[in-house]
């Protein structure tokens, strides 16, 4: 569990999956620990995938962009890169996946 917390701090301090490059093993070298074990974790205690959990992480930034007032003058493909997003179809599809609806439809 410490290894779940200091996952959970580096993604919701220093905001990692901002960067739509992320992968498992620059997750795992920020948490000083090795891949295989990084992915277990994942797979085990939050019942994810790497990517999935990340997209969670991702998809959560984009709600709290879209419901800001201060950001309606994006678009929903700018909140998706700023969410860490690469790809808008992988932004749909995750957004869909995680709040049932479209960002478009979470933003009204």
């Amino acid at each position: 569990l410490e290894l779940a917390n200091t996952l959970e701090t580096l993604l919701a301090r220093k905001k990692l999956f901002l960067n739509p490059d992320l992968n498992i093993q620059m997750l795992a070298e920020q948490c000083n620990t090795r891949v295989h074990i990084l992915s277990a974790l994942v797979n085990k205690h939050y019942n994810k995938t790497f990517l999935d959990f990340i997209n969670y992480y991702r998809i959560e930034e984009a709600k709290t962009l879209l419901a800001d007032p201060a950001q309606q003058k994006y678009s929903i493909d700018t909140i998706a890169h700023r969410s860490g997003f690469s790809s808008r179809s992988v932004f749909y599809t995750a957004f869909r996946k995680n709040t049932a609806s479209t960002p478009g439809e979470y933003a009204k």
